[in-house]
């Protein structure tokens, strides 16, 4: 088992080859972690967008105050802030990390006028204090960052190969 908060991820591809000469490949990701501690609880703010999104996804709320990471990584789609934006003050989870190191499958997020947000926070436990890391989210295709005015420097993409 990875120590601590890290995640280990395997890549696995299988190919069937058929009679008919038809060839088929399939590559699925594993997910190795520790999953005993919540990632968000209710008590912070990024839960409300997160919970909405996952009411949208899966047509009901998780029945619980808080998201663990297999939680957070099985969500699709778009997550919304912009309707909770006053009262966001950064994306750093009750684990001391960063939100979007968790949201591996989300292909849009929309940060709308969550002018508090800043590039770092003090508060991640880590020596990177950084909370606008897209090292973990391959499927996102939709960044909106509009009226993000406590957003300063650059913000790296360069590992989202499909923005749209």
């Amino acid at each position: 088992m990875p120590d601590n908060d890290e995640m280990v991820y395997y890549r696995l591809t299988a190919t069937a080859r058929f009679m008919s000469g038809l060839e088929k490949t399939n590559i699925v990701t594993v997910l190795v972690s520790d999953d005993a501690i919540p990632v968000v609880s209710s008590t912070q703010t990024i839960f409300s967008p997160i919970n909405d999104a996952f009411i949208a996804q899966l047509g009901s709320a998780l029945g619980r105050n808080y998201f663990y990471k297999v939680d957070l990584m099985s969500l699709t789609g778009t997550i919304d802030f912009s309707s909770y934006a006053a009262n966001i003050p950064n994306l750093v989870t009750s684990n001391g990390s960063y939100l979007f190191k968790y949201l591996t499958n989300v292909t849009g997020i929309i940060l709308d006028g969550c002018t508090n947000i800043t590039n770092t926070a003090s508060s991640i436990q880590a020596d990177d204090k950084r909370q606008f890391l897209f090292d973990n989210m391959p499927n996102l295709r939709t960044l909106s960052i509009q009226n993000c005015t406590g957003l300063t420097g650059d913000v790296d993409l360069t590992t989202c190969n499909d923005l749209e």
